[in-house]
């Protein structure tokens, strides 16, 4: 075998595992768009939120109703200011201009994979003082009726909501490092 031979060879090998640079651009375009409508439903919720609890605090009928709504509007501002800060759009940096445009969605997609990871730390906990502090509120009315079985499955609805976000959350983590796993080994082999 000669210098053209092996060179002939390596032309016509079937590709194993590549992706065209549009195809890449394409996913990176397409996961950027995902993001941002994402996060746009994210603050929309907040702002939803926020708005109830402010009009909810504004007729309370007592300061613990006030003190509620004042922790439910805390709890969401943070949120939204770490949606931000850990879920907005990798921002284009001198030092992101110089990467490769695999590099480049793949440190996207691991901004997003880390997001998710703790988003139980920063999307739901936040949010826990302020229902806790609503459900006393609620438990102080006076005249208050619920039948017995009420407050289980609130608070349980409660508690198997958040559980469910957490989980939801850390599966889309888990689903971004499979994508980071295939880039890296894309990567890898395009050295």
């Amino acid at each position: 075998m000669n210098e053209n031979d092996v060179k002939l060879l390596w032309k016509t090998q079937p590709a194993v595992g590549s992706v065209s640079l549009d195809d890449l651009r394409h996913d990176a375009e397409r996961f950027q768009r995902r993001i941002g409508w994402r996060n746009g439903r994210e603050y929309l919720a907040v702002a939803l939120l926020v708005g109830w609890a402010a009009y909810d605090g504004w007729h309370a009928p007592s300061a613990l109703f006030v003190a509620a709504s004042a922790l439910v509007i805390g709890g969401a501002l943070f949120v939204a200011w770490q949606l931000h800060r850990r879920g907005s759009q990798l921002p284009a940096t001198p030092e992101t201009l110089g990467l490769t445009s695999v590099a480049f969605h793949r440190q996207a997609l691991a901004r997003q994979r880390d997001a998710l990871r703790s988003a139980w730390l920063w999307y739901v906990m936040p949010l826990v003082p302020g229902g806790i502090a609503t459900r006393i509120a609620i438990e102080s009315m006076p005249g208050r009726e619920m039948p017995w079985w009420g407050d289980p499955l609130i608070d349980g609805t409660l508690v198997l909501f958040a559980v469910g976000v957490a989980w939801i959350n850390r599966s889309g983590a888990r689903a971004l490092q499979r994508q980071i796993d295939a880039l890296a080994s894309l990567d890898a082999s395009a050295r």
